[in-house]
């Protein structure tokens, strides 16, 4: 998943978001500065309380191969960016306009227009607003996981463990669905692409026809509503409906999909529906061992790219 994808998934929402950008966009004219036309991101660190620890966020540019990271933050009067550090990322902070309290190992500073700070990798920092502030930040490149909070309940970042429930999908998360889908990787991309073309409409109408109990459709979803794994059961009146599971790459290997496949199963028993099939790469010898714990056989070949490439498994209940 893209970096800007993510942070994106866990901006605050409603009415204190939007006031905190009323009160960004009015300050800039009352400083008379002009921004890049990027869209304010504005975080509350998953803390609901957004007047106290939060900040808005202007990206610039994230350029993970090319090794920089450039984006303006804005915090308000008495507002907060929370204690925490990098193991990677080198940051160094210029205030553009206004002050600011920082903290660094402990030790604060205010810091003013035109005054310029490093923070290498490892040192604990935290900002917080002496007015409204400014601030530019040149680093090396951004990556979500790569930030650890001294309160380990911000739940972002490496040192909190995602809380994720499966639960079925409606037709309001198209939009999450499709950033899902484009958050993949080309190793899970190259295997996996169960709706093409690949867009909102498409996936708005899978949900909606899913509601109408056309099929089965279960999501992996985080605490802020971020998709990160799909489930579903295809056309469930027909003779020989199709499975089909994907998870992003960062939560293979955690048991998510074993789960979000015994939902899937269990609601077809219930339903008495006699038949579920799929298809899998003859390649992907571990998925193949997982469906046929589940109780699927091998009964012929499939094809996705090459002729018969893949095997055709049915589940008899």
């Amino acid at each position: 998943m893209d970096e800007l994808e993510k942070v994106l998934q866990i901006t605050a929402k409603g009415a204190p978001a939007e006031r905190a950008l009323a009160a960004f966009r009015h300050q800039l004219e009352t400083w008379r500065v002009a921004l890049p036309p990027t869209q304010p991101l504005v975080l509350d660190f998953g803390l609901g309380n957004l007047d106290a620890v939060g900040l808005i966020e202007c990206w610039i540019a994230n350029e993970l191969e090319a090794g920089y990271c450039g984006k303006y933050l804005f915090i308000l009067d008495g507002q907060t960016c929370p204690t925490h550090w990098h193991q990677k990322k080198h940051e160094t902070f210029h205030v553009v306009k206004g002050r600011a309290r920082v903290i660094v190992d402990g030790v604060a500073r205010e810091m003013r227009e035109g005054d310029v700070l490093p923070v290498p990798p490892g040192q604990h920092h935290s900002f917080t607003g002496l007015g409204p502030a400014l601030l530019l930040e040149l680093s090396t490149p951004c990556v979500l996981d790569d930030n650890y909070f001294e309160n380990t309940t911000i739940p972002i970042g490496g040192n909190y463990e995602r809380r994720f429930e499966i639960r079925g999908l409606d037709r309001s998360d198209a939009p999450r669905l499709l950033a899902f889908y484009n958050s993949l990787s080309e190793e899970v991309h190259h295997v996996y692409r169960p709706f093409q073309p690949l867009s909102e409409l498409v996936l708005r109408t899978h949900l909606e026809e899913a509601a109408d109990r056309k099929h089965l459709s279960f999501g992996l979803v985080d605490a802020h509503g971020g998709i990160w794994g799909h489930s579903f059961l295809l056309w469930v009146n027909g003779p020989k409906p199709v499975f089909g599971i994907g998870l992003h790459q960062d939560v293979h290997g955690r048991g998510w999909g074993r789960k979000m496949m015994q939902l899937i199963l269990d609601e077809a028993d219930a339903a008495k529906l006699p038949l579920v099939t799929l298809t899998v790469g003859k390649k992907n010898v571990r998925a193949q061992a997982l469906y046929q714990k589940m109780g699927f056989e091998i009964k012929g070949e499939a094809t996705l790219w090459k002729p018969n490439d893949e095997f055709y498994m049915e589940r008899k209940h």
